[in-house]
């Protein structure tokens, strides 16, 4: 990890241990490599008014603003709320690495939005970060994308993920004929095959013909 400016020891240690030991666990599908990841805070920080930002394997966390995970005091770059917060947002950048750096794309095959923090890709990110730091949480990536199309409010939880938070609790919606979880269908979906939704008409009405 490369420290533009110097952040206080504390977070240079919460921060190490996270790219050295953890992100690339959570993520290992990805085969995305995270000794690349760079963080810069600060006046060198280049982006907005927000409290992160992630380019191409750099993070950079404003110490400019309201929103500011850090401060500077003492010549050193200091969490402005918490250790705990810092963490969190670091957790979310982290996640956008492991879309951009990956030379897998274990998200294959789902279906969500179109926007950055609500592709396949960035649901696949939160729910795998989630599986590992909320070990007992039952979610998957595929309840969170079924969750993003079937409920637009979604979106905002996809948004404002960070790693302290804990996750949503998700539900599998099932097929109303043979129970089976409904998995990458469209919002509304009510059977999991045509064969299904042809039974349970049947079972309404069982005096229609068998085939």
């Amino acid at each position: 990890m490369s420290l533009f400016l110097s952040f206080s020891s504390d977070v240079e240690t919460a921060f190490t241990d996270i790219l050295d030991n953890h992100a690339p666990l959570v993520w290992e599908e990805t085969g995305a490599d995270f000794s690349t990841v760079r963080v810069c805070a600060g006046m060198v920080a280049p982006y907005g008014h927000h409290r992160a930002h992630y380019n191409k394997g750099l993070i950079a966390f404003s110490a400019q603003n309201e929103k500011s995970c850090f401060k500077e005091s003492n010549g050193k770059l200091v969490p402005r709320q918490s250790l705990d917060v810092a963490i969190g947002v670091f957790w979310h950048e982290l996640a956008h690495h492991a879309v951009y750096a990956a030379s897998a794309k274990p998200w294959k095959g789902l279906r969500a939005g179109k926007s950055t923090h609500s592709k396949p890709a960035w649901c696949w990110a939160v729910a795998k970060a989630w599986q590992y730091l909320h070990p007992e949480w039952s979610g998957t990536p595929n309840m969170v994308a079924d969750e993003y199309r079937r409920n637009e409010g979604f979106a905002k939880v996809l948004r404002s993920f960070v790693g302290n938070e804990p996750p949503p609790v998700l539900e599998s919606v099932v097929c109303m004929n043979c129970g089976d979880p409904l998995i990458n269908k469209r919002a509304g979906a009510r059977f999991c095959s045509s064969n299904c939704r042809v039974a349970s008409f049947r079972k309404k009405r069982p005096g229609q013909p068998q085939g």
